[in-house]
């Protein structure tokens, strides 16, 4: 494999995603500014999004006509923005939480946008609208990081409370509550393509632990295993279940089978800050401390 396009920027590169059409790439870092880019030519088409502090997180949201996006960006001042990506105008802001918000996803159907951060709250909103539709409580510090199943109907949030905790979209009901390894803080979280699984990483060699969402039992799923002083701050999937990236501290960045995990290519960084898979599968893109993000 070789790298397709570089991309390079001014900051931190911290979060990127595709959007649904896999055409753009919106990038955010520590400029409080987020970038679009055209994944054909890779030029930077505009910037947008522009905070008062650190763009934490990006997602893209569809809209009901299929052919136009809304971009949500959230920040370390508390902020979250929706852009209208076309013309870069602001549409709304999503008040409530207090403090840092550090984790975004949109459910695959375009209909529910989850937000969490230092408040130790889970906001659920409409997010074709915007309304606020409830607000998620139990975890007794930062939430890292939030996740809808494939499917929609499950919700995976980490805490550095160091629990992972599953929730029932519809009913809004706590599921149960998965304890980490010496209740070590979690900032990552991946559901497995066929949403009968969730990972989380443990504090060395890399680990990666997995549990059955049904049953709320460790599952026998095989885990990436690499030196002692490693862990694991990326896992992500395809949509259709065929690969699997993973990376982090003192961890290679490595592309796998997603069924046995077994190293399909790996690749120099020992240190990615983030990287994501596209929807369509044939590319993914990582993102590096020095300001470069690759798609490979």
């Amino acid at each position: 494999m070789k790298h397709l396009l570089l991309f390079r920027t001014s900051s931190n590169g911290r979060r990127f995603r595709y959007s649904p059409d896999c055409k753009l790439l919106a990038t955010s870092g520590d400029d409080r500014s987020v970038k679009l880019w055209d994944l054909t030519t890779g030029k930077e088409l505009a910037i947008i999004g522009v905070h008062a502090d650190v763009v934490n997180e990006v997602v893209f949201i569809p809209q009901p006509d299929g052919a136009s996006h809304h971009l949500v960006t959230a920040s370390q001042e508390g902020a979250i923005k929706v852009w209208e990506v076309s013309t870069g105008q602001l549409v709304t802001e999503l008040n409530g939480h207090k403090g840092a918000v550090r984790s975004l996803d949109v459910s695959r159907d375009g209909q529910l946008l989850a937000t969490a951060g230092d408040d130790e709250t889970v906001r659920l909103w409409d997010a074709q609208n915007g309304q606020l539709l409830t607000e998620l409580h139990g975890h007794t510090r930062a939430v890292a990081k939030v996740q809808f199943s494939p499917n929609g109907v499950k919700l995976a949030t980490v805490s550095e409370d160091g629990t992972a905790r599953i929730w029932d979209v519809s009913t809004r009901e706590l599921l149960f509550v998965i304890d980490t390894p010496a209740r070590q803080p979690v900032d990552t979280v991946a559901f497995t393509p066929d949403g009968q699984s969730i990972g989380f990483p443990g504090s060395t060699f890399g680990r990666v632990y997995w549990w059955d969402v049904k049953s709320g039992r460790r599952s026998k799923r095989k885990s990436p295993q690499y030196r002692y002083d490693s862990r694991l701050s990326l896992i992500s999937f395809d949509q259709q279940g065929r690969i699997c990236l993973t990376g982090g501290m003192n961890c290679e960045l490595v592309l796998r089978n997603a069924t046995d995990f077994e190293p399909l290519a790996r690749f120099g960084s020992r240190q990615p800050t983030s990287g994501v898979i596209s929807p369509d599968g044939p590319t993914f893109a990582i993102g590096s401390a020095e300001g470069k993000r690759r798609c490979i």
